[in-house]
């Protein structure tokens, strides 16, 4: 079968089966005459970045022959893409104005640089009922949200995740004073997630783990989720220290975990962690 090579969150390359996806999408009444639609990113961009890391991503867009693009959890790309890309290596003539096929959604908010975020495609899906979830299996799961510095302070992408984590778990905010626009940092972003230096990491993160301990002995929250695969690897390591009760989870995980997909079979309900974690 045809493969894509995609970056992986651990940043080595796997090859994902381009036929299983389609038969994925097809569920989504998302037939293969559409699957030219769309490319995946899912991150590896560099910050600062460089020509090179940009041009790439439009150079396999325009090989694959794809209209458009939509980008996983990744805060560095989400950013990168939006203050850089059309300066550098734009104008993506050669792609279309994001409008999904399932729904009929125009994302004019990407009218230039082509590209979605993967929050904000999922959370037009569950608006438009084409999603089938089951919020029960994610009973187990108590849930709070980390804004990510590039995608909420920087970028503004506040509302889709949380309106995400609303249809697929039981979640509570951390104080008002620690999320949205005011959110703290994950502290080992960019090039500082590295052992060598695990101490100004717990340090630099303490604000986040406060504010987590906070809604955890309050709330009885056990599960941090996030749409940057960068936090998804730094909060991990600040909860072990700081939270060890407390899990870290990407959102799409929790969607994931959630939902019911035609002839499925599921065994046993977890009672603890996510299968992607299991």
């Amino acid at each position: 079968a045809t493969v894509s090579r995609v970056l992986n969150r651990s940043g080595s390359v796997s090859k994902v089966s381009v036929e299983k996806v389609k038969r994925s999408l097809k569920e989504l009444d998302f037939d293969q005459a559409k699957t030219g639609f769309i490319a995946i990113l899912i991150g590896g961009l560099s910050d600062p970045p460089t020509d090179d890391a940009l041009s790439g991503v439009y150079a396999e867009a325009e090989r694959l022959g794809v209209k458009y693009i939509i980008g996983g959890e990744c805060g560095h790309m989400w950013r990168v893409l939006h203050q850089y890309m059309d300066t550098m290596n734009g104008p993506a003539d050669f792609l279309e104005v994001p409008v999904s096929p399932m729904t009929g959604t125009v994302f004019q908010n990407a009218a230039s640089t082509k590209m979605v975020h993967v929050s904000e495609f999922t959370a037009d899906l569950i608006r438009h009922g084409k999603l089938k979830l089951d919020k029960s299996r994610n009973s187990h799961v108590k849930a709070t949200y980390h804004d990510s510095c590039n995608t909420a302070r920087a970028m503004g992408l506040v509302e889709e995740p949380r309106y995400i984590l609303d249809h697929v778990v039981d979640w509570v905010e951390m104080p008002e004073n620690t999320i949205r626009e005011q959110t703290f940092c994950c502290g080992s972003g960019t090039g500082l997630n590295t052992d060598e230096i695990m101490e100004l990491r717990m340090r630099s993160g303490l604000p986040r783990a406060n504010a987590v301990k906070y809604v955890k002995e309050k709330h009885g929250v056990n599960m941090l989720s996030c749409v940057c695969a960068i936090d998804r690897a730094t909060l991990t390591s600040l909860m072990n220290y700081w939270n060890p009760e407390v899990e870290v989870c990407g959102v799409t995980e929790l969607v994931a975990n959630a939902i019911i997909q035609e002839g499925e079979t599921r065994g046993d309900e977890l009672t603890e962690g996510l299968r992607t974690l299991v």
